[in-house]
């Protein structure tokens, strides 16, 4: 028998107060340290518990992840930006990837929804870099697919890019984020609209649109310098 099943088992039982840190190599999460937490939670659910997967489904959640003292091993999980600390599903998730399926986007979908719910904030850095970009996007779709529709790409873009638009974007929390990561709005909209069979012509004309508009301010502000 494993080590740190049998120190689990000792724990279980009380006979001492937890697995000990000699069973990882360091406090960092992922890689072999996460496999050990793992093949723990597995040795728990299927053995201890007795479940196969459809139970574990149905009655794996954070109570038993408390009641059975698994909560020191998640520490050696590493979480994604967009998946709560201690997700169950996440866990079996990774215990079962075959049958049970993480889907990414369903997981930031819930986080902007609990944004917009106010129970809780953008984790930091969430909209930084390409991942930030995606995770932007998803929530930008989310967005239109639950709070406003759009008849065509060309309606979409025109509202976007208006002041009501900017509006929407700032009541629905989303202006900030795109400001703050310099993130493009058109790009965006290209992204998640790809599938239209006038998504390029759009995204080229309204680029091109926005360009023109900056190039034209920032020139008027040069004049208006020159004529100081």
């Amino acid at each position: 028998m494993d080590v740190i099943i049998y120190e689990y088992e000792n724990t279980l039982i009380g006979r001492i107060k937890g697995i000990g840190a000699h069973n990882f190599y360091n406090d960092e999460p992922g890689g072999s340290n996460e496999q050990k937490a793992l093949s723990c939670i597995r040795y728990c659910i299927e053995y201890i518990l007795g479940w196969d997967m459809e139970e574990a489904k149905e009655k794996f959640d954070n109570y038993i992840i408390e009641t059975m003292k698994l909560s020191r091993l998640l520490a050696y999980i590493r979480w994604p930006a967009e998946v709560t600390y201690g997700n169950p599903k996440y866990i079996l998730s990774l215990l079962y990837p075959t049958k049970i399926r993480y889907k990414r986007y369903e997981m930031i979908e819930e986080i902007y929804q609990n944004v917009l719910d106010e129970t809780r904030q953008f984790p930091r850095e969430y909209f930084f870099g390409s991942d930030g970009f995606y995770r932007f996007s998803v929530c930008l779709k989310y967005l239109f697919e639950n709070y406003k529709t759009f008849r065509s790409c060309d309606e979409l873009y025109r509202f976007i890019l208006s002041p009501e638009g900017n509006r929407f974007l700032c009541e629905f929390k989303l202006r900030t984020p795109a400001d703050q990561f310099d993130i493009n709005i058109i790009d965006c909209i290209h992204y998640i609209t790809s599938n239209d069979p006038a998504s390029e012509l759009y995204y080229c004309y309204y680029s091109f649109e926005s360009q023109f508009k900056k190039e034209m301010i920032h020139d008027q502000t040069i004049v208006s310098r020159e004529n100081c």
